[in-house]
């Protein structure tokens, strides 16, 4: 499954409360076959904060993908969500230390050569540890370790990422994430509360 977070910022200030959409293009191992599922996807992230040092954080995911295996077509719509909590915790004041934990429901069902074949659900979560800092007024960079556990399988991997704040209450964000099963690049425009 797809899962990917955005850790919003503000020129200056952090702030833990905003909304994202996003757009995501990966490439994901599927059990079962020899050849990796290609696809993109549209997501909305939530984030609240809740205490000064606290944030709840939720994601809604639809994607699409597919592979093309010796003329055979697999087809999958995926559909996740997730919810989780997010720490912070300042280590300058413009980098702040981060450890979020997500749980995650996914569904996706597949479709072969344009016939019914499958409805896999997968169920687990994904904990992250990293940083972000402000390198500028409008630049942030942050970086994660991420610990992914879906159904019987755990891998580690890592995020990278970088946001363009534009203005103060707005940025554009990029992430790039990887891991065993997969790769996952994705471009997001945030509105901080």
């Amino acid at each position: 499954m797809i899962c990917s977070l955005t850790f919003p910022a503000e020129a200056e200030t952090f702030s833990y409360s905003s909304a994202s959409l996003d757009y995501s293009s990966f490439s994901s191992a599927i059990e079962g076959f020899s050849e990796d599922f290609e696809g993109e996807g549209k997501s909305l992230d939530l984030s609240f904060s809740v205490r000064p040092n606290l944030a709840v954080i939720i994601k809604y995911l639809r994607a699409s993908a597919e592979l093309d295996l010796s003329g055979t077509l697999a087809e999958a719509d995926i559909t996740s969500t997730s919810f989780g909590l997010l720490g912070h915790a300042a280590m300058s004041d413009t980098s702040d230390f981060i450890l979020a934990v997500s749980f995650i429901n996914g569904e996706a069902v597949v479709d072969v050569d344009g016939a019914f074949f499958n409805r896999v659900n997968e169920n687990g979560g994904i904990s992250m540890l990293g940083v972000r800092t402000m390198m500028s007024d409008s630049l942030e960079l942050n970086w994660f370790i991420h610990k992914r556990a879906i159904e019987d399988r755990t891998n580690m991997g890592i995020n990278l990422g970088a946001a363009y704040h534009f203005k103060k209450s707005a940025s554009i964000d990029f992430v790039y994430s990887m891991d065993r099963d997969k790769q996952n690049f994705e471009l997001s425009l945030t509105k901080y509360f």
